[in-house]
Parts: structure tokens; sequence; C-alpha cells
């Protein structure tokens, strides 16, 4: 059984413009997008770590 983090977001206008922008850029949905966006960060902070 996966733990589940679940976020309240309150992002302010600007920040869901870009988050609608980049889910209409790759046709995905805003969960799938905030997923991406926080695996990308995660894998670059351990390579930047592993350097």
């Amino acid at each position: 059984m996966k733990d589940y983090i679940y976020l309240d977001l309150d992002l302010d206008e600007e920040t869901m413009h870009i988050l609608n922008a980049y889910c209409m850029q790759y046709e995905i949905t805003k969960d799938e997008a905030i997923k991406q966006i926080i695996s990308n960060s995660y894998n670059e902070k351990n390579k930047k770590d592993s350097e």
C-alpha cells in the first residue's frame, strides 16, 4: 500500500498560469504535471549531490 501526501496548494495567479501552460504543452493533467516537476527536481538534486 502506498503512502500519499495530500497537498493543499494555494498557488498565486502567475504560478497557476505557468502550471496550466505546462499542462497544455505536454497535454497532461495537473496531477501528472506536479508529479513530473517534483520528480525532475528530486532527480536534479540527487545528481548535484553525487557530483
